[in-house]
């Protein structure tokens, strides 16, 4: 084979290498910044609790209390 074809081919795998190692490193680098610091807000989940408290003073009249 002719000695220029080889040195491209050469040429363009050793670019090729370059380009998927800087791919990684930029991943990488992507995923300790995204631990350190995250770019969105963490989802939070809120809980409601409701109770309701019934008390009786009479045969007649019952109270009911609702607390949120």
């Amino acid at each position: 084979m002719n000695t220029a074809l080889l040195d491209i081919i050469r040429r363009v795998l050793i670019a090729a290498v370059a380009i998927l190692a800087l791919i990684v490193l930029i991943a990488a680098f992507r995923r300790v910044i995204e631990v350190r610091e995250p770019l969105a807000a963490p989802t939070t989940t809120a809980a409601t609790t409701t109770t309701v408290a019934t008390t009786t003073t009479d045969a007649t009249t019952t109270t009911t209390t609702t607390v949120p």
